[in-house]
């Protein structure tokens, strides 16, 4: 692969570990191409338009850059100052914008996350618990009809159990099949 490094690019082997420099610093102000860079164009190992309308674009950036240097460095201490209160603003601003859409998420999703527990619920509840529950937007509800006294109704409860505080925001009931219907 190659990769630069201050304002040379160097073309490395991966099988001898060899490097070589493509271009450097001359080179690369006047936009020209070393033999050697055509060479590895030519065998594909970099790309051709590595100069072409990359060059005009690091040029316009880079004279943007200057004119901004050049404003900084013809403006007074205050103005300097002014400057950067006003981007300290701004960064603060940021900040508390974050922070307001974190503090958000988490109490949606400790509204999402009220639940965590396989509760037992009666015939009287079960319709609130369940049937009510399961309209609400964004609530899942899983209920158990099981029998007592049942090793597979047991076993299932146990794993429901550790669904329930795996996945909080999902409302996991059980109830005895007899009393639900």
């Amino acid at each position: 692969g190659h990769y630069g490094r201050g304002q040379q690019t160097f073309v490395s082997d991966t099988m001898s570990g060899k490097r070589s420099v493509i271009y450097g610093t001359e080179y690369q102000k006047r936009g020209e191409k070393t033999e050697w860079e055509d060479a590895l164009v030519k065998h594909g190992v970099i790309e051709a338009s590595h100069h072409s309308s990359d060059d005009e674009s690091e040029e316009e950036e880079l004279s943007a850059a200057d004119r901004r240097h050049a404003e900084l460095a013809g403006s007074s201490l205050a103005k300097l100052e002014e400057m950067e209160d006003e981007i300290k603003d701004e960064e603060e601003d940021e900040y508390e914008a974050l922070k307001r859409k974190r503090r958000q998420q988490l109490m949606q999703q400790k509204e999402r996350s009220r639940y965590g527990e396989l509760a037992w619920i009666t015939q009287q509840e079960f319709t609130k618990e369940v049937t009510e529950a399961s309209k609400q937007p964004g609530v899942w509800v899983v209920c158990h009809l099981f029998k007592d006294g049942v090793q597979e109704c047991s076993l299932l409860n146990e794993i429901l159990g550790v669904l329930a505080r795996k996945f909080p925001a999902v409302k996991f009931c059980r109830i005895i099949s007899e009393d639900c219907i």
